[in-house]
């Protein structure tokens, strides 16, 4: 096979795939001696190199069998070339590897040729909707759909015969996680279970045992998750995103900040409580035209209060601002990005930052109500029993 070379210094090529175009680059690792400011300065260009600030869909999945058993499947439903992304999130310094796909194309990739042996999970980024992301197992039946990144609350409806439910779970806030299992029949609750996941981006499985007559189960997270539930036939049964409720929230005032440009489309919420920064935004508000780069201090947390509320489900970040500092006219690149780049890269982001963020393209907006904060859950009513639920 032919080698690819790489006009960008400190990144190596690998081979292609197939008769589709994928060439892989990784970091080198001797970077080590480079003082932190550089280093991340230079980690946050390849970075944009593979991650633009262009809007992108993210898929996880847990896997379902070993990495050395498992492969990628991707197809390319449009009519160009398109580029996608292996990701280890969680890892410090992050770590990427970035391939293509032909116009109409179709790829079946080992994933031991992108993941560790031992890794758990898939986590896949695209910067196109024409693109979807299947795995399968080797010497097996089973195949499954990676999802997009989706809401902590989630549910799936379960027929009579279903008795065991085989739940693969992977946590991908970045920190601890807790979920909260309920069990539902079509009149009452029947019980409740707790499941902690740890910091680490790594898949679990837990047999959970159905009480009798439980049709609906629900899933609630802290934070964010992504998950597949096999029945005991290891048929797939899709699990319905929700909406997070907030009970409660801090008494402050909280700003909605967007991008400048309409190809990106995520959002992030910021509390503030000094009056100067407060004036400083309404007036920012009134004339947008005057308004510009916030420079803020974050923090990891799965209080909910940030939100991408350009997504379905207002999905949660895990992180948000914990102090919004001063708005200025330009700030240092270490510090420019997106809230879906800090999230994916959010361990390196604290350690190499500090936790700011200064996001070049993102402005305020408006300010919120309390109803957008908390947002009522999009509970949908239990499904008639002929409802197909299996796809």
């Amino acid at each position: 096979m032919a080698r690819r070379r790489t006009k960008h210094r400190d990144l190596e090529p690998v081979l292609f795939w197939h008769s589709a175009k994928v060439s892989v680059y990784r970091p080198k690792t001797d970077l080590k001696g480079m003082k932190p400011l550089l280093w991340f300065g230079h980690c946050f260009l390849i970075g944009a190199l593979f991650s633009s600030v262009a809007h992108a869909e993210n898929y996880y999945s847990p896997l379902l069998c070993p990495v050395e058993n498992t492969y990628l499947q991707v197809e390319n439903t449009t009519s160009e070339v398109q580029s996608f992304w292996f990701q280890h999130l969680g890892e410090t310094p992050f770590d990427e590897s970035y391939g293509e796909i032909k116009a109409r194309g179709k790829l079946s990739l080992p994933l031991s040729d992108y993941y560790h042996a031992g890794e758990t999970a898939i986590a896949m980024k695209t910067q196109v909707a024409g693109l979807s992301f299947s795995a399968r197992c080797k010497d097996s039946t089973l195949k499954w759909n990676l999802e997009k990144q989706t809401s902590p609350w989630k549910s799936l409806i379960v027929g009579k015969e279903d008795t065991l439910l085989n739940l693969n779970l992977t946590n991908l806030s970045q920190q601890d996680n807790t979920l909260e299992i309920s069990y539902e029949s079509l009149w009452g609750l029947l019980g409740t279970q707790l499941i902690t996941l740890p910091a680490e981006f790594k898949n679990q499985t837990r047999l959970l045992n159905l009480p009798y007559g439980t049709r609906i189960v629900t899933i609630h997270g802290k934070g964010r998750w992504a998950g597949k539930v096999l029945s005991d036939l290891s048929q797939e049964i899709p699990l319905q995103d929700e909406t997070l409720q907030l009970s409660q929230i801090p008494q402050k005032r909280y700003f909605l900040f967007a991008s400048l440009y309409p190809d990106t489309t995520e959002t992030f919420v910021v509390p503030m409580e000094t009056p100067l920064m407060i004036q400083q935004t309404l007036e920012q508000i009134r004339d947008p035209n005057s308004a510009r780069l916030l420079v803020a201090r974050i923090e990891k947390t799965q209080s909910g209060i940030n939100r991408d509320l350009s997504s379905s489900h207002k999905t949660p970040w895990s992180w948000q601002v914990a102090e919004a500092q001063n708005y200025a006219d330009f700030a240092h690149i270490s510090c420019n990005g997106t809230p879906q780049i800090v999230e994916e890269r959010l361990n390196a982001w604290m350690l190499e930052t500090g936790g700011t963020i200064c996001f070049w393209n993102y402005r305020v907006v408006r300010e919120l109500n309390l109803w957008e904060i908390t947002q009522s859950p999009s509970w949908l009513p239990p499904a008639p029993l002929s409802l197909p639920r299996r796809h």
